[in-house]
């Protein structure tokens, strides 16, 4: 029937035309089933989103339930008796609710399947997303780590229909404010850039929740992050001769418990490579040929081990190539580059003495990861043009290669002499010009004149 009404039905349990079921055309889903005997009822049909437990996919299943019994003539909601025109309105409201995903007869409406929480969706998303993703074990690790310490103690009870804008953005508002470490009190806990990074964790996993259909739109979608200082961080020359001495003094010593970091350090300055492709390089994607113009070596690296994920290739400098002669002479029996010093079998977990060397040369503000920023900064100042270098970084665009170099005093001072040297000469010019246009005008005055 395309409308249901009071006098449509009374006139089909009147022709005795039952059982029967007839169902609206607004709401769709709202019906009436008319028993054997006339009993009239009206149902709803609705369907909820859920995980399917074989395949843990999400999955619409379909409901059906009583609303309640018609009786056109003493309509009573307290009893569950309705017109059509109530029953149409109590429809309306439960199917609003099962379209964000709540079961309308469920106690306390609560959601249905799996009955949702923010904290279960996250653990959902976090295996789900990694395997389809597959990311890097350090970046589950680091998700987890952002998971445990403010997403879940704060966001994750919160059922996951219920979020909305106002709830994330206060949750980003209150975590950019730093406050005391509650276990070091040297150290502070929040700030803008670990509130732009939870927010962004957040929007991706509720983004994924709309493309698996456990959300309609992403309530984070508009949160604003806050603009944050970039970091600047790069070795200067300076700390550079400090920190290559201090290894270097090592290494006449003899000293082999921080032979991994001191080779570790060169490597990364000779070849800008990140920390992880150095841990994990292993003995068989090192390839050295002979040609006309000499020896060539390169580092191919898996996609495993890249950012990237795809094939990436290295060619080594002479000094990087002495340096992985001698390790690959020193660990004959590990496949690894850099092998674990308590299990030969194992690539090495963090580069030992690290923090040490740098805390000696009096650079302590720098991370691993800054090395490979120092390593194109000086070749940028050296005269290498940025194509270059993003090919030797193994970037997909030249815009990546400029965030990674920065100037120091030195250029700085000798851009402002080239700015000067210009600047006067353009002086000494308009000085000419105004002489020789000065000249000109008495001529012309003199002639008027005459």
């Amino acid at each position: 029937m395309a409308h249901l009404t009071d006098d449509a039905l009374r006139e089909i349990i009147e022709s005795g035309k039952y059982p029967t079921e007839i169902w609206d055309r607004t709401p769709a889903g709202l019906g009436v089933r008319i028993g054997i005997e006339g009993e009239a009822e009206f149902v709803l049909r609705y369907s909820l989103r859920s995980l399917c437990p074989e395949t843990r996919k999400p999955i619409r299943a379909q409901h059906e339930q009583i609303v309640g019994v018609w009786d056109a003539e003493n309509p009573n909601p307290d009893w569950k008796l309705y017109n059509v025109d109530m029953a149409r309105g109590q429809a309306s409201y439960l199917l609003l609710q099962a379209k964000r995903n709540i079961d309308p007869f469920a106690d306390d409406a609560e959601v249905t399947g799996s009955r949702m929480r923010f904290a279960d969706y996250l653990e959902e998303f976090l295996k789900r997303h990694a395997h389809e993703k597959n990311l890097a074990p350090r970046t589950v690790s680091d998700y987890r780590m952002m998971l445990d310490k403010d997403i879940l103690p704060q966001l994750g009870d919160i059922p996951l229909f219920k979020l909305d804008r106002h709830t994330i953005a206060k949750f980003h508002r209150e975590l950019s404010v730093a406050r005391p470490h509650p276990d070091r009190p040297n150290r502070q806990r929040g700030g803008r850039t670990r509130a732009n990074r939870q927010l962004a964790l957040i929007k991706t996993a509720l983004a994924r929740a709309v493309e698996w259909g456990y959300l309609d739109t992403n309530p984070a979608r508009f949160v604003k992050k806050y603009k944050e200082k970039p970091r600047d961080i790069w070795g200067t020359e300076e700390d550079l001769v400090r920190l290559l001495s201090i290894l270097e003094r090592d290494l006449r010593t003899g000293s082999w418990r921080y032979r991994n970091a001191i080779d570790g350090i060169r490597l990364a300055l000779l070849t800008g490579a990140r920390k992880q492709e150095l841990r994990l390089a292993e003995r068989k994607y090192f390839e050295f040929r002979q040609s006309p113009e000499g020896e060539i070596a390169l580092w191919r690296k898996p996609p495993e081990i890249t950012k990237s994920k795809q094939w990436e290739v290295t060619t080594l400098h002479p000094l990087a190539v002495k340096i992985v002669r001698a390790r690959f002479r020193d660990c004959a029996e590990s496949k690894w580059l850099f092998p674990s010093r308590y299990d030969p079998s194992k690539p090495v977990h963090d580069f030992e003495g690290w923090h040490r060397y740098k805390k000696l040369a009096g650079c302590e503000h720098l991370h691993f990861h800054d090395l490979r920023h120092t390593a194109t900064t000086h070749a940028v100042m050296s005269g290498a043009n940025l194509y270059t270098i993003s090919k030797g970084l193994d970037h997909k665009s030249v815009k990546t290669t400029e965030r990674y170099t920065h100037a120091d005093l030195r250029a700085k001072a000798e851009a402002a002499s080239h700015f000067g040297r210009n600047m006067a000469r353009w002086v000494r010019n308009a000085a000419d010009f105004g002489e020789s246009d000065q000249a000109a005008s008495m001529q012309e005055r003199k002639f008027i004149g005459a």
